[in-house]
């Protein structure tokens, strides 16, 4: 087949290659906006929106960007709506977050955020105030993190090929 006989793609762009270029965040701020009403996911007790979904994600992005440290962060939580609010919300804050398991022992939370050098986050005050002092001094708590005002998109660029 010559040149001139490979067909053209005038207008359109491969979803793959335009995704693979951007950073999870700013993929999912697209979906979002493109279907800001649809069902994003449904617990127990509530059901969130895409467009929902993003509002909350960024109260947890600003108020993490308010917190001077850029550790990342290992984050305690059941699969719920908060805990992909408050995982949506860390990488749209340029953070790392490894989720960890709330059935595992403390120990092993804490190895966790050892090897990360990272931050412990915990669902609920009751939890971080049973951990070491040493630790809790340092932990945050996600509920705090989902009360922040702010639900502007943050402003951090994202290099998604770093």
């Amino acid at each position: 087949m010559s040149e001139d006989e490979h067909p053209t793609h005038s207008g359109t762009t491969n979803a793959t290659t335009t995704s693979a270029s951007r950073s999870l965040p700013d993929v999912f701020r697209t979906v979002a906006a493109e279907h800001s009403d649809r069902l994003a996911y449904q617990d127990r007790s509530r059901s969130v929106s895409y467009g929902q979904l993003d509002q909350e994600s960024n109260r947890v992005a600003n108020a993490l960007l308010r917190i001077v440290d850029d550790r990342p962060l290992a984050l305690v939580a059941p699969v719920s709506i908060a805990s992909l609010t408050l995982i949506f919300g860390a990488l749209k804050a340029g953070r790392l977050v490894a989720p960890l398991d709330p059935r595992w022992p403390v120990e092993q939370w804490l190895e966790v955020v050892r090897r990360l050098d990272g931050r412990l986050v915990v669902p609920d005050a009751e939890t971080r105030d049973a951990l070491p002092t040493a630790v809790a001094a340092t932990t945050l708590v996600a509920s705090d993190l989902l009360l922040d005002d702010d639900t502007s998109p943050p402003t951090v660029a994202i290099d998604p090929d770093e």
